[in-house]
């Protein structure tokens, strides 16, 4: 059954968001436990309000939780690729430089805050309003 929900929510990703979308999601995921499969549902608020609005700005804030859950699961060296990842992704969309620089700046306190306020977060919960106050950071960043 998790293996299917896992299968339905990249397939979903891909094809409403496309590739880069599904991409990151797949390996966001391959780091994260099944048995929290509740953490991953979130970021996929983003991807239902890309559907709608069709404001492909909106990848920045699907993208953020899933760093910080991955980051938060004691997983360093997998926040920094998916960090990696992201910036490699972007670069391929053709993003400039100053959109970088700002894209960075608001991903070191949209991954770095959560992280800090919940680096103690063991619990499903605690680890789940983490990802949310990212991608609420990640949301607010847009304005900038």
């Amino acid at each position: 059954m998790t293996y299917l929900l896992l299968f339905l929510l990249t397939l979903s990703a891909f094809w409403f968001g496309g590739w880069h979308w599904a991409l990151f999601f797949a390996i966001a995921a391959i780091w994260l436990r099944f048995e929290q499969i509740g953490l991953w549902l979130p970021p996929f608020v983003w991807l239902l309000a890309f559907i709608w609005t069709g404001d492909r700005r909106l990848y920045f804030p699907f993208v953020i939780p899933l760093i910080v859950l991955v980051w938060g699961g004691q997983s360093t060296r997998a926040g920094w690729g998916l960090v990696a990842l992201f910036t490699a992704i972007r670069l391929a969309q053709g993003a400039s430089a100053k959109v970088l620089a700002v894209e960075l700046a608001v991903t070191v306190v949209a991954v770095g805050a959560p992280l800090w306020l919940g680096r103690q977060a063991t619990s499903p919960g605690a680890r789940w309003a983490c990802a949310m106050l990212a991608s609420l950071l990640a949301f607010a960043g847009l304005a900038f």
